[in-house]
């Protein structure tokens, strides 16, 4: 007998179990918003009738189930993905994410999910022939289902399993599994004529005619009174089959024409009709029933095409599915690579954070040890130079009519330069303080603060009859105590480099700018020359002699350290002999505080 290739449902879930859920699709409207549950996105993806966009709800609920999710429910989202790949015919994708599910769900223990997983890992290994590996798993997937509790789904994981013992040619074997199944009480209608159906086929397979017609015969019977034309259909189409090849070919046409009477549903089993209508051509052509033979073979034609066109429409839309499966799946794993970057990014600055919050700690600390070791330096330095020039007034009052010329001038020099060692450490302690030097920004009267400059230098104004000029100047925001600093001592170096037998003339004017203001101190002093306008901001350097003009040549380099601080800049405009401006520049708003 010729091998039957008729094999309609033997799989209970590729076939049955998929077409129902194909059946069971509806159109929604959904609406997507970020509090949206992974319970919502799980529905909204079994409603979709667009695989696509089913799949990328699926990877939506994936990724917000894996923030806070439970396993289970973690679980749920994964066998949701790998249905929507097995039914859109992804089934490598299907595979490699099962392979991952299953050491998950082992690790987990999720006994009812391995299930499942099995389950589906029989039906992906039956689709590449892996008919053991079906078998396999199969038999795993039975051993954790609870007979008791499920029995319907216990008995059609027996029914796969026959039909793998049937693909590895095992007959006896399969045999057991269907012959068990009909012997259960409570089976689904739908599980009874599957079984029956089966076990037909496998009689038919061993050569048992009778028994596979008594098998045929029974589902016919049963799917009359259970109202089921597609296995109705298919029960006839079989004893069509076995009498066409016992050459019974009048009974054959008999039980064919009611096959055809009984068709499938439009638009489903197009491959199973094509299988029945070639068999009814192939009767009526041998009971040379020419009227019916013409019109049959147009229909035939023309549902070959139709499957033809179908299995490409099949094809067309799998390959899709894979092709926008893949690109989100890309997508997704871009997006977590960038994430993982973020995260790693995010990491460094906390550390760096962290290694600036210790920093910040120590340089606070160590100015404070500065600014007291400043003061203690200063305090150390200055109370010697103090004692010695308290001694040298009381021996020049001791020995003022006995001393002689020489010797008094000789006390004016030690004064003198006990005066100017007392000048050099005020000046030495001033730039060392304007590293150290903090305050809060606040809202400062350059007008207002110039006056109390002018009232800081009144005996050296007084002195030199300087003259110092200056219009409403504006409000800026800084560091009154630093500012203080800068303008005092750009001040007090315009009075003090006056041209000889000249009165000093200070004029001080201020500008704007969108994102500055600018201070300019103009003198008619003695100027500098161009090639020392850039040294003089340099630490000690003096352009004269202490004889000649006093100073420890720190001032300006202060300047040049308070400014920074404040975020500003100094320059000057000079031609020597014709007076200088010194051009101070200041930022409109500072983002940090002038201590950091």
């Amino acid at each position: 007998m010729p091998m039957y290739h008729y094999e309609h449902s033997v799989t209970f879930d590729i076939e049955y179990w998929i077409g129902c859920c194909t059946l069971t699709l509806v159109t929604i409207s959904m609406q997507i918003t970020e509090n949206t549950s992974v319970t919502q996105l799980i529905d909204y993806a079994n409603k979709s009738t667009d695989p696509i966009k089913a799949y990328k709800l699926a990877l939506q609920a994936e990724e917000l189930s894996l923030r806070n999710e439970s396993q289970e429910t973690q679980a749920n989202v994964q066998l949701l993905l790998i249905k929507l790949l097995i039914e859109n015919g992804a089934y490598q994708e299907a595979l490699e994410k099962l392979i991952k599910s299953l050491e998950e769900f082992e690790k987990q223990a999720l006994t009812d999910k391995l299930a499942i997983v099995y389950k589906y890992l029989a039906i992906t290994y039956s689709y590449f022939g892996y008919y053991e590996k079906q078998l396999e798993f199969d038999k795993k997937s039975l051993r954790l289902l609870n007979e008791e509790q499920d029995r319907i789904e216990f008995l059609k994981i027996y029914n796969n399993l026959g039909d793998s013992h049937v693909k590895l040619k095992q007959f006896d074997k399969a045999k057991e599994y269907f012959e068990y199944i009909l012997s259960q009480d409570g089976l689904t209608p739908d599980l009874n004529c599957v079984a029956l159906k089966n076990l037909g086929n496998v009689h038919l397979k061993q050569g048992n005619t009778q028994k596979a017609i008594a098998a045929f015969e029974q589902v016919i019977t049963f799917s009359k009174d259970n109202d089921l034309p597609v296995y109705l259909t298919a029960g006839y189409y079989y004893l069509a089959y076995i009498y066409n090849d016992t050459n019974q070919k009048q009974l054959a046409l008999q039980f064919v024409k009611k096959a055809m009477e009984n068709a499938y549903p439009e638009g489903k089993y197009e491959k199973e009709m094509l299988l029945v209508k070639r068999l009814y051509l192939k009767l009526l052509i041998a009971c040379n029933e020419k009227e019916d033979i013409e019109h049959l073979f147009d229909n035939l034609e023309s549902l070959n095409d139709k499957i033809n066109d179908s299995i490409r429409s099949m094809e067309a839309s799998r390959l899709k599915f894979k092709l926008g499966i893949t690109e989100l799946i890309e997508e997704k794993s871009l997006l977590e690579q960038r994430n993982q970057q973020l995260r790693l990014a995010y990491r460094q600055i906390g550390i760096q954070k962290e290694s600036l919050e210790v920093q910040e700690q120590r340089l606070i600390k160590a100015n404070q040890e500065l600014k007291n070791f400043a003061h203690v330096v200063s305090h150390d330095l200055k109370q010697p130079l103090r004692t010695i020039s308290g001694f040298v007034k009381l021996l020049s009052k001791e020995i003022e009519e006995a001393a002689s010329e020489k010797g008094q001038e000789f006390m004016q020099v030690i004064t003198k330069s006990a005066n100017q060692m007392q000048e050099f450490i005020d000046d030495i302690l001033s730039y060392t303080l304007s590293d150290v030097e903090s305050g809060l920004l606040e809202p400062i009267n350059i007008s207002e603060l110039i006056n109390q400059i002018v009232e800081n230098l009144g005996h050296q104004i007084k002195d030199s009859q300087a003259e110092i000029i200056f219009q409403s100047l504006p409000t800026i925001k800084s560091n009154k105590s630093l500012l203080t600093q800068v303008f005092q001592n750009l001040i007090s170096n315009a009075i003090k480099f006056r041209k000889a037998g000249e009165t000093p003339f200070i004029t001080i004017e201020s500008s704007s700018t969108p994102t500055s203001t600018v201070i300019k101190i103009s003198d008619n002093g003695i100027g500098i020359k161009e090639e020392d306008q850039q040294q003089i901001f340099k630490v000690f350097f003096k352009l004269h002699n202490r004889e000649t003009y006093q100073g420890s040549g720190i001032g300006l380099s202060t300047v040049v350290k308070v400014l920074a601080k404040l975020k500003g800049r100094i320059s000057v405009i000079s031609k020597h002999g014709q007076g200088s401006c010194f051009i101070v520049e200041l930022p409109n708003a500072i983002d940090n505080d002038p201590q950091q």
